[in-house]
């Protein structure tokens, strides 16, 4: 099977297993992947420990994109970064993936998060790479879900759905 037919299946796996843990539905092919009347979250994720750990590609057209299209949703970046028991050779053909993954953290961060990232302009199309240093760099509240972890700002507002208590809106933050 291509790595990327694998890569595909596996994060078919997280988006499922994340709509699940937020009790929200999933988009089938285009837009958004995950969202509710409230919320529309764009997954990308990042199998750690690769040879390569480049930063997670997100297409510019997607910022866009998705803002006109969900006028009425907050919307929200999701950043996957997981491993697996076995190696993509290892595990070979198998459709199912989820049974080998042993770590599994989520980070949330708002849609505006990716204008630091200037864009990268390709051949074929324009792109902004999100390093994990700077994802992991800012403050989260860390909240365990089965089979993963969810890390909030505490200033997002899906914080509420697991801990209102922690939720801090903006007028209400100190500095």
């Amino acid at each position: 099977m291509p790595s990327r037919t694998k890569n595909t299946l596996i994060e078919r796996g997280h988006r499922v297993w994340l709509k699940k843990v937020l009790n929200m539905q999933t988009n089938g092919q285009e837009g958004i992947d995950i969202f509710d009347e409230e919320y529309g979250i764009e997954l990308k994720c990042k199998l750690l420990e690769t040879k390569h750990q480049t930063g997670i590609p997100i297409a510019d057209y997607q910022l866009r994109k998705f803002r006109f299209e969900n006028p009425n949703r907050e919307l929200l970046w999701a950043f996957l970064y997981y491993r697996l028991s076995k190696t993509l050779e290892e595990i070979g053909d198998k459709k199912s993936f989820n049974r080998y993954v042993t770590e599994r953290d989520v980070y949330f961060q708002s849609w505006s998060f990716l204008d630091q990232f200037p864009p990268s302009i390709a051949k074929l199309d324009t792109w902004r790479y999100v390093r994990r240093r700077s994802v992991l760099s800012l403050e989260y509240a860390q909240i365990k879900v089965k089979k993963g972890t969810l890390h909030i700002p505490r200033d997002c507002s899906l914080i509420k759905i697991f801990k209102p208590e922690l939720y801090i809106e903006d007028e209400n933050l100190p500095f």
